[in-house]
């Protein structure tokens, strides 16, 4: 949250080279910028995800299968429903 409220005073977020903390300075202090590298997303290679993003995508899959096949249910019962079923004769009455 003090991300937004930082961007929205015209501070940018940096990464010290050093020691590695982040820290937000106005893009006017040219002083530190020298010694500050932008903050990037992840140290790690892009093509590994994270063990939670990982839980976290098989969670909405799972999420999203159980939906599809509950909506496909859902509409097999209501075209059961409105189609027209032809009643059975009784067996020894005729039928007209």
């Amino acid at each position: 949250m003090t991300d937004v409220f930082s961007r929205f005073r015209g501070r940018e977020p940096f990464r010290c080279r050093n020691c590695r903390r982040r820290f937000f300075a106005a893009p006017s202090t040219v002083e530190r910028q020298k010694s500050a590298v932008k903050p990037a997303r992840s140290h790690r290679s892009k093509r590994h995800l994270s063990r939670r993003t990982k839980k976290r995508i098989v969670r909405t899959l799972i999420m999203i299968s159980v939906f599809v096949v509950a909506f496909i249910l859902f509409l097999i019962f209501l075209r059961y429903l409105m189609s027209e079923h032809q009643p059975k004769p009784y067996p020894g009455i005729i039928p007209d």
